[in-house]
C-alpha cells in the first residue's frame, strides 16, 4: 500500500505507463479490429497527462487537451470506430484510474478530486464528440469530393488536376501531391500541387526508377519516414519541395498497374490514419478516372472506327454495280443501295427497318425460304437464278454476316443482272450449234473424198500426201465440231445425253490408248489395270473422256515424260486416273479448270472444251472427276458408278 496523502493529479503522473499500457490493451479488446500500435501509444499518453493536470486544485482544461481529444477523435474516425465506442473509451479511462487507485493506494477516490475527475472526463467527452463529429462531416466532405471528380467533358490531366487539388485543400499538411500515369513501362507526371512545374513538366519514370518508379515496381504502398537519409534517388521537383516524409501507393486496376501516387510534408514525421484514408479515397478515384479515361477513349476509338467502316461500306455500297441488302436476323432491311431499290422497286428509304415481306409482298416467298435457311444453319447460298417478271434474270447470293466469335447476327444479299448474258449465252449456243449442223455435212464429204484419193493408186505421192492432210484436218475439225455440239446439248440445261449398256471400262481404256500412241507416237503411254472394270455406262461416251484426259497430258505433261493410265475396280465404283509429269497447274485456275473455253497459258491451239465435256460425260453417268495437282505431276480421277441411276 501506497504512505502518506496522495494527490489523484500525482498518482495519475505517476502511474501513466500503466494506465497507458492498461488503456492500450483495453481499447484494443474493446475494438474489434486491428489498431496502429504508434498512433495508440503517442495519442494516449498525452491525454492521460492532460488528465492529471486537470484533476489537480487549480486545474483547468486548456487548448491543448482540446487538440489532444480531437486527434484522438480523428484517430478513431480514420479506424472506422463509431463516436459511441470513442466515448466508451473515456469511460473506461476514468474506470482504470480508479481501480488502480484502489488496488495501489487502498481506498476509494472522495470529494473533491472525484470531482474533479468525473468533471474532467465529461469534459473529454465533449472535445472528443465534438471533434470527432467536426472531423466525420469534414472527412466525409472530403470524400463526397473526390468522389464526384469525373472526366466527362475534360481531359485526364485535368480531372487528375481537379482532384489532387480537393484533396489537399482537406490535408493542407500534405505540401506535395502527385499522380503519375502508367503506360507501356513508363510513368507520366499527370497532375501535381506542392512541385516546380517547370520541373516536373517533362517528367517521365521507367517502373523500378525513383521512388514513384519504385513504389510501382514493389505493388505497394511505400512510407519513407526522412528523404534525407531515404534509399531512393528523387525527381527534380520532389528534391527543391524540400519535403521531409513522403508516401505512395500504386495504382491498380484488377492487377494491372495503372499508375503511383505520392504525396509529402515539410513538417509532419508521419501521416496520420486520417490522412492515409483520405489519401487512400484519392488513389482510388484516381485509378478509377484513369480507367474510366481508358474505356472513353476506346470507346471513342471504336465509334471512330465504326463510323469509318459505315462509311467504307456506304461508298461500297454506292459504287457497286450489283444490287445489295444487307438484314438483320429478323429479316429487316438494315442498309440498302440505288442498285436493289431499283430492282425491288420501292425507295431506300422505305426499305429501312421493315421486313422483306413488308418491302416485297407477294414477291417475298422467292427468297423467304433460303433466307431463313442461311441464319439457321449459317451456310451461303450463292449463285440462285430468279427470273423476275419483266425485270429480267438475276443470280442471287445469300450470305451469313457473323460477329468475330461466329455468332451470325443477319445476312447480305446481292444480285447480279444476269439478262443480257443470258440471252447472249441462247444466241451463241444457236450460233455454234447452228455452225456445227451446217458444217457437218460438207465436212463429212470432204473427208470422204480425202479417203477416196488416199486410196487411189494412180495418185503421186506428194498428191497423197496432200490427200491424206486433208484427212487428218478434217478430222480434227469433226472433233471440233462435235466438241461445239456437245457443248450446246450440255449448256442448255438438260446436260448431255448417254446411253448406258454393259461395258467394260478396261476396254475402253485399251481402245483410247490405242488411238492416243497411233496420233502420238513419240510419246510413251503405260496402262496399269486390277478389278473387276465392268459396269453398264455410254461406252462411246467413256472413250471420249479417255480421250480427252490422254489429249490434256499430251499438251499439258512433259514432253520426256511417260503418261500412266490407271483402271480399277471397287466395290461399287470404278476408278479411271490419267497422271502426267511437268509444271503443276497454277492453284488460281483449279476451281475454274472444267469450264467451258478455258485453256490453259501457252497450250497449243483448240476451243477450251475437252474437259468442260469430261466433266459433263462423267456427271451424266452421275460421277465425279477431280484433279491433284503438285511437283509430283498431275492426276485426273474419274469415279464411275457401275450401274447408272437411271437403267
Amino acid at each position: 500500500m501506497t504512505s502518506g496523502p496522495v494527490r489523484l493529479g500525482e498518482f495519475i503522473r505517476s502511474h501513466e505507463e500503466a494506465i497507458v499500457a492498461r488503456f492500450v490493451a483495453e481499447v484494443r479488446r474493446t475494438a474489434g479490429r486491428e489498431l496502429p500500435e504508434r498512433e495508440l501509444r503517442e495519442v494516449l499518453p498525452p491525454l492521460v497527462r492532460d488528465l492529471a493536470a486537470i484533476v489537480e486544485p487549480g486545474g483547468d482544461e486548456n487548448g491543448m487537451h482540446r487538440q489532444h481529444c480531437v486527434e484522438h477523435a480523428m484517430l478513431r474516425l480514420a479506424c472506422g470506430h463509431s463516436l459511441s465506442q470513442l466515448l466508451l473509451e473515456y469511460c473506461g479511462l476514468r474506470r482504470l484510474v480508479l481501480e488502480l487507485w484502489r488496488a495501489e493506494v487502498g481506498s476509494e477516490v472522495h470529494g473533491e478530486e472525484l470531482e474533479r475527475l468525473d468533471a474532467a472526463i465529461d469534459h473529454s467527452i465533449a472535445q472528443a464528440a465534438s471533434g470527432y463529429a467536426a472531423a466525420r462531416e469534414s472527412m466525409l466532405n472530403a470524400l463526397d469530393r473526390i468522389a464526384r471528380v469525373g472526366v466527362e467533358g475534360e481531359r485526364l490531366d485535368q480531372a487528375l488536376e481537379r482532384l489532387v487539388r480537393v484533396f489537399q485543400q482537406h490535408v493542407a499538411d500534405a505540401h506535395t501531391v502527385a499522380v503519375l500515369v502508367h503506360d507501356d513501362g513508363w510513368l507520366k507526371l499527370f497532375a501535381a500541387v506542392g512541385l516546380d512545374q517547370d520541373l516536373e513538366a517533362r517528367l517521365r519514370l521507367r517502373v523500378g526508377e525513383g521512388f514513384a518508379g519504385a513504389v510501382a515496381e514493389r505493388g505497394e504502398p511505400v512510407f519513407i519516414a526522412d528523404m534525407a537519409q531515404g534509399p531512393l534517388p528523387l525527381s527534380p521537383g520532389l528534391r527543391a519541395s524540400g519535403v521531409r516524409v513522403l508516401y505512395g501507393v500504386p495504382l491498380l486496376h484488377r492487377g494491372e498497374l495503372m499508375g503511383v501516387a505520392h504525396m509529402g510534408s515539410r513538417t509532419l514525421r508521419r501521416f496520420s490514419e486520417m490522412h492515409r484514408r483520405l489519401f487512400a479515397a484519392m488513389a482510388d478515384r484516381a485509378c478509377g478516372l484513369m480507367v474510366q479515361a481508358r474505356t472513353l477513349e476506346r470507346e471513342r476509338q471504336a465509334r471512330e472506327q465504326a463510323e469509318r467502316n459505315l462509311a467504307y461500306l456506304d461508298a461500297v455500297l454506292a459504287g457497286a454495280p450489283v444490287a445489295i441488302a444487307l438484314l438483320d436476323q429478323r429479316m429487316r432491311f438494315v442498309r440498302v443501295n440505288d442498285e436493289m431499290a431499283r430492282l425491288n422497286g420501292v425507295p431506300i428509304e422505305e426499305h429501312i427497318g421493315r421486313t422483306v415481306d413488308e418491302v416485297l409482298g407477294a414477291r417475298a416467298d422467292r427468297f423467304t425460304v433460303a433466307l431463313s435457311r442461311v441464319l439457321e444453319t449459317g451456310q451461303a447460298e450463292a449463285r440462285r437464278e430468279v427470273a423476275l417478271e419483266e425485270r429480267g434474270h438475276f443470280l442471287f447470293s445469300f450470305y451469313p454476316v457473323r460477329l468475330a466469335d461466329g455468332r451470325v447476327v443477319g445476312l447480305a444479299s446481292m444480285a447480279v443482272d444476269v439478262t443480257e448474258m443470258k440471252r447472249r449465252e441462247k444466241l451463241q449456243e444457236r450460233i455454234i450449234g447452228i455452225v456445227g449442223h451446217d458444217l457437218r455435212n460438207p465436212l463429212a464429204a470432204i473427208r470422204m473424198a480425202a479417203h477416196l484419193l488416199v486410196t487411189d493408186p494412180s495418185l503421186t505421192v506428194q498428191s497423197r500426201r496432200t490427200a491424206e492432210r486433208i484427212a487428218s484436218i478434217g478430222g480434227r475439225m469433226q472433233r471440233l465440231i462435235s466438241d461445239l455440239l456437245d457443248y450446246t446439248a450440255a449448256s442448255a440445261g438438260g446436260g448431255l445425253s448417254v446411253h448406258p449398256v454393259p461395258a467394260d471400262l478396261r476396254e475402253v481404256v485399251d481402245a483410247a490408248v490405242e488411238d492416243a500412241r497411233a496420233a502420238f507416237p513419240d510419246r510413251q503411254i503405260r496402262v496399269a489395270r486390277a478389278g473387276d472394270t465392268t459396269g453398264e455406262w455410254d461406252r462411246d461416251r467413256l472413250e471420249q473422256v479417255v480421250s480427252n484426259l490422254l489429249s490434256n497430258a499430251v499438251k499439258h505433261g512433259d514432253p520426256h515424260g511417260p503418261i500412266d493410265v490407271s483402271v480399277r475396280g471397287a466395290e461399287r465404283e470404278v476408278l479411271l486416273s490419267v497422271h502426267n509429269l511437268g509444271k503443276p497447274i497454277p492453284p488460281a485456275m483449279l476451281p475454274t479448270l472444267f469450264d467451258p473455253f478455258r485453256r490453259r497459258e501457252g497450250a497449243p491451239g483448240g476451243l477450251g472444251l475437252g474437259l468442260y465435256i469430261v466433266r459433263e460425260v462423267v456427271r451424266a453417268h452421275r460421277g465425279t472427276v477431280e484433279v491433284q495437282s503438285g511437283d509430283e505431276g498431275t492426276t485426273f480421277t474419274v469415279r464411275l458408278p457401275r450401274v447408272h441411276p437411271g437403267g
